[in-house]
């Protein structure tokens, strides 16, 4: 039966390794993606271990899935030669594809696809939440609300408590008193306003007022790029170039 080790690939431009499974049947070898990536931090070149707990987990867990997977391949195999490790871990994939529908997968053929402005947005949308789960594979019937019940922006009602706990730190640290999220709404509208000369309609957009606009938005197809732009460039000219290109 075919063996499975763990392995790491090269260094990239952003100093991470991606972590494969190595099957081995034979002289044969073939690399199977994880969707898991180290920092220098979280694994070790010597030892070839993976330092960071929650990472090592998710490994794991696929190996032995794969194992499983291909203990079932073998059980339902005819007597013969037995297969290469590129035909057995085709036969898997093609076997989960077959009942398993992977979240990453569909959604960057639907960005590569779609004609659309603005999916540089959704990439970076999957780069946080690849960031979240410390993987970049999941599977549509693993999405529940379970992973973020713990978290705390899972519901509407945490998100505005949440966020006006942290600006009240905000404000504490620049000096204003019970700093809140309607404050904050109201500068973000006159910045972007008054500052940035933006349409009325696309800081009610922003703001996510409805009513205003009811029959237009019938004709109209959703580009959230358009005050996504709006607030990148509100940014860059409230911090003088200092927020990062995602």
């Amino acid at each position: 039966m075919a063996t499975i080790s763990i392995e790491f690939g090269k260094e990239s431009s952003q100093k991470t390794r991606e972590v494969y499974l190595l099957v081995r049947q034979g002289k044969t070898r073939q690399r199977v993606k994880t969707g898991v990536r180290l920092n220098e931090q979280e694994y070790s070149p010597k030892t070839k271990k993976i330092k960071s707990i929650e990472k090592a987990r998710i490994v794991e867990k696929l190996r032995l899935d794969l194992i499983d997977n291909m203990s079932d391949l073998a059980a339902g195999a005819m007597a013969g030669d037995p297969d290469d490790a590129h035909t057995i871990t085709k036969k898997i994939i093609k076997k989960q594809e077959k009942k398993e529908l992977e979240f990453f997968a569909y959604a960057e053929d639907w960005v590569s696809r779609a004609k659309i402005k603005g999916a540089k947005n959704y990439l970076t949308m999957l780069n946080t939440l690849e960031k979240f789960l410390k993987c970049r594979k999941l599977f549509f019937q693993e999405i529940t609300v379970t992973p973020v019940r713990d978290k705390k922006y899972y519901c509407a009602e945490c998100f505005n408590q949440n966020l006006n706990i942290g600006l009240k730190t905000i404000g504490k640290a620049v000096g204003i008193n019970k700093l809140q999220f309607y404050q904050a709404r109201h500068t973000f509208a006159t910045l972007s306003r008054n500052l940035m000369k933006f349409s009325k309609g696309d800081v009610d957009e922003a703001l996510n007022h409805v009513g205003n606009y009811e029959i237009a938005d019938v004709y109209i197809t959703k580009d959230f790029s358009i005050i996504n732009d709006n607030n990148f460039k509100l940014l860059d000219k409230v911090f003088k170039n200092q927020i990062p290109t995602l």
